[in-house]
């Protein structure tokens, strides 16, 4: 297994598109995305590698939000939000599925140093810690898988960087 990328975003938003709306769902902090690649060998009479390809290929984000309103907290745990009695009331049931969603990470929040897309990214392993007199913070995992046109995730940087 060997680890492609590691970026470490100190504050990002996290948008939801559904038809082409960008919907904040989040701000998120101490968030880290991470591609780990699995490699398959073909060994020759020897024990020596005779080729060599890729197997598999996972991307995660695991990320700390700030903030997050019902509909977000809802879209994350695949619940559904309402109001009554001037409350908000978000309710998981048995058969509640979180929202898979294209994602959009900048940092910082103007993108003036990278932007990152992914267009296919479902939540994963919910966590909301609950202590006495202490601060904590909500945090997700998700998980990046390929949308209708094989595209995972692209970079967008600052200025013309030349592939020469």
């Amino acid at each position: 297994m060997s680890e492609l990328g590691n970026i470490i975003f100190s504050r990002a938003v996290l948008y939801i598109d559904t038809d082409g709306d960008n919907i904040e769902l989040a701000e998120l902090q101490n968030l880290s995305f991470e591609t780990r690649d699995t490699m398959k060998t073909a060994e020759g009479k020897d024990i020596w590698p005779v080729a060599k390809r890729l197997a598999s290929r996972n991307v995660t984000i695991r990320a700390q939000w700030l903030r997050v309103q019902a509909q977000g907290l809802a879209k994350l745990n695949g619940g559904v939000a309402t109001y009554a009695n001037n409350k908000t009331t978000v309710t998981i049931s048995s058969d509640s599925i979180p929202s898979s969603f294209k994602m959009e990470l900048s940092n910082p929040s103007d993108g003036s140093e990278i932007k990152l897309t992914f267009f296919n990214v479902t939540p994963m392993n919910f966590t909301f810690p609950l202590t006495l007199k202490e601060f904590s913070m909500p945090s997700v995992e998700f998980e990046v898988s390929a949308d209708e046109n094989g595209k995972v995730y692209s970079y967008t940087l600052p200025g013309y960087q030349s592939t020469d």
